[in-house]
């Protein structure tokens, strides 16, 4: 299944996993170095800055002097999920620059300076794709970060032979390059030398071909060969194990549960969630400390379940059983069944037409008897390593002020009310216990965006077991609620109103500059005829 995943990798470099280019055309890249070059205003020096700073962004781990220094003292800077995003901008700036060059070659009077800038770019880009396509090996040996992977499955043969085709389509890409390069570069020459006299030829000649350019590459991974509209709109059908479990569902009728799939890649496919509800999914946008809990004990090859020695918890629980004795198998990665059961993954799917239930799923919120206080998030990710969620919570020193002293209670009870689908934001509990209690509930902590109301007030929360949410509970009968009030979402939408607001008053002076200095400067004229 991992080679199955990497067969059509033709990418060379490190980068852990890369799905397309950011392209940005040949004579695109020619005509913003004529633009650097040619260009007199003081424009091309903040384009060219905003080029290069967005390379470096782009480099990630390859340039730590800067990204590393960036990652922790720019304000997000942390949030973007790939260093790569940052080549946006320099995609911006790299056709600006593209414009300003061809108009300003075009307006041009001095024929020195033209023919210096055109020189200079056209030979420096001709060179570097022709050096690319007769010595391809002088800039890479076109192994991959992934190749290990390739050799392991199929051999070193396979991994030799993918190189040669990175090494070969690399090159045809070259000289592709350098000929739509040489198109725009003659067109140029030729105006200069007055054999073309209408410069709306050669930027129509120009044009079509950086379209051409941008267009067969864009059609390498968006092409007719694909019926897209079947592919992506077609309803998903679900699989043996799925529509078992959504039928124990509806006799069972539990309150709360999730679903964890070990048939797929889980935290990348969002099929189990079309019909479950799961804790794997996908999103571009992931929180770190889940991403954590996924890579330490859900996902990790060298994770192995460790035998607790409870032969009752064995007899009780089948799946832990399943856990041990793959665990001991040779290629196999099972998950940490603690983690399982404080996140309530109460049904577990081995293979399409087979799952379990997981007795020991804790559920939608429970109380703890004991506190392991811990220094670190270091200390608090690793305390999870086969503990008991139901019996122990782990606590980060750091929310010492907001747990007290508490003591067992076996009739306390912790009760989850039924989810209305109709509003997601809102999560109620009802509790009743003789002395007080610290609850774990099994949600994501995330207190930027939840608030804690406790009998209609609103108290503290705290963060548990690495990831999900704890709260110190007087004794009593309580009413617990969680409220999604994100204030950096009320933020988020100002700042978004007025930035698209900005835009379009530029795009309107834009439009109308030229008109308005038209007018401004016939009044001028007209007052000093007067």
């Amino acid at each position: 299944m991992i080679a199955n995943r990497y067969l059509q990798s033709t990418y060379f470099g490190t980068q852990p996993f890369t799905a397309g280019p950011v392209y940005f055309g040949a004579i695109v890249i020619f005509l913003a170095l004529l633009g650097f070059l040619i260009v007199d205003n003081k424009s091309r020096w903040w384009l060219l800055a905003a080029t290069l700073v967005s390379v470096l962004l782009s480099w990630g781990n390859n340039f730590m002097i800067l990204n590393e220094w960036l990652f922790y003292h720019l304000p997000l800077y942390n949030k973007f999920r790939t260093p790569s995003m940052a080549l946006v901008i320099a995609n911006v700036t790299m056709c600006i620059a593209a414009f300003f060059g061809l108009k300003a070659f075009l307006e041009a009077e001095d024929d020195k300076k033209k023919k210096l800038s055109l020189y200079i770019s056209g030979g420096v880009t001709l060179l570097i794709t022709l050096l690319c396509t007769l010595t391809p090996t002088l800039f890479s040996d076109f192994s991959s970060s992934n190749d290990k992977i390739f050799e392991e499955y199929l051999g070193s043969s396979f991994v030799a032979a993918l190189q040669q085709d990175r090494q070969d389509m690399f090159s045809s890409d070259a000289m592709r390059s350098f000929i739509f390069i040489a198109i725009a570069f003659l067109s140029l020459f030729l105006y200069m030398r007055g054999r073309i006299k209408n410069s709306t030829i050669v930027f129509c000649i120009i044009g079509l071909a950086a379209v051409i350019d941008l267009w067969a590459v864009d059609k390498r991974y968006v092409n007719n060969e694909i019926n897209y509209q079947s592919k992506y709109e077609a309803l998903p059908n679900p699989s043996t194990a799925q529509s078992n479990i959504l039928e124990l569902v509806s006799k069972q009728k539990p309150m709360h549960y999730r679903v964890y799939n070990m048939a797929v890649n889980s935290f990348n496919d969002a099929t189990t969630s079309y019909f479950l509800p799961s804790i794997g999914g996908y999103s571009a946008v992931k929180l770190q400390r889940y991403q954590d809990i996924i890579d330490f004990y859900l996902t990790n090859p060298s994770y192995k379940q460790k035998d607790l020695g409870d032969s009752l918890m064995l007899n009780l629980n089948p799946l832990r059983r399943v856990f041990l004795q793959a665990s001991s198998m040779q290629g196999f990665s099972m998950p940490n069944l603690g983690v399982l059961n404080m996140l309530n993954a109460r049904y577990i799917i081995i293979n399409p037409n087979v799952f379990m239930e997981n007795t020991e799923a804790c559920g939608a919120a429970w109380f703890v008897d004991n506190v392991t206080w811990v220094n670190s998030a270091d200390e608090e990710i690793l305390a999870l390593d086969n503990f008991n969620p139901k019996k122990t919570v782990v606590i980060n020193k750091e929310f010492a002020s907001q747990v007290k002293d508490v003591k067992p209670d076996a009739d306390a009870k912790i009760e989850f009310l039924a989810e209305n689908p109709d509003n997601p934001t809102k999560r109620v509990y009802n509790t009743s216990s003789a002395v007080p209690q610290i609850a774990v509930f099994s949600e994501i902590y995330y207190k930027d965006s939840w608030k804690a109301y406790l009998d209609g007030k609103e108290v503290p929360y705290f963060r548990a077991n690495y990831v999900l949410r704890g709260m110190y509970v007087p004794a009593g009968k309580h009413k617990i609620e969680f409220v999604c009030k994100s204030s950096t979402l009320g933020k988020a939408k100002v700042i978004n109103f007025i930035g698209s607001l900005l835009l379009v008053l530029l795009l309107c002076f834009a439009l109308f500059e030229p008109k308005i200095k038209s007018i401004v400067l016939n009044k001028k004229n007209s007052k000093s005829i007067k």
